[in-house]
């Protein structure tokens, strides 16, 4: 069974929760999809670049749907 800690779950929450696919998200990052699950498990790193711009997209989405903003602490520290 994997620990909480073996996965950024919050940024997958985020991203279900706006409806952005692992595809799309990958996209945004400029990865391949297989590279952003990688990421996503903890197999790789994400970048500071590609945090800042899923923070954005998470942050215009959230904003969109009235919610408050999402900050990087939330969604990539444990």
């Amino acid at each position: 069974m994997k620990k909480a800690k073996d996965k950024f779950y919050k940024l997958e929450y985020y991203r279900n929760k706006y409806g952005i696919s692992q595809q799309q998200m990958a996209g945004i990052i400029g990865v391949k999809a297989s590279c952003y699950s990688h990421k996503v498990n903890k197999r790789s790193s994400f970048s500071l670049p590609q945090m800042i711009d899923i923070l954005n997209v998470l942050n215009k989405e959230a904003k969109k749907a009235g919610d408050n903003l999402i900050t990087l602490d939330e969604i990539f520290l444990p």
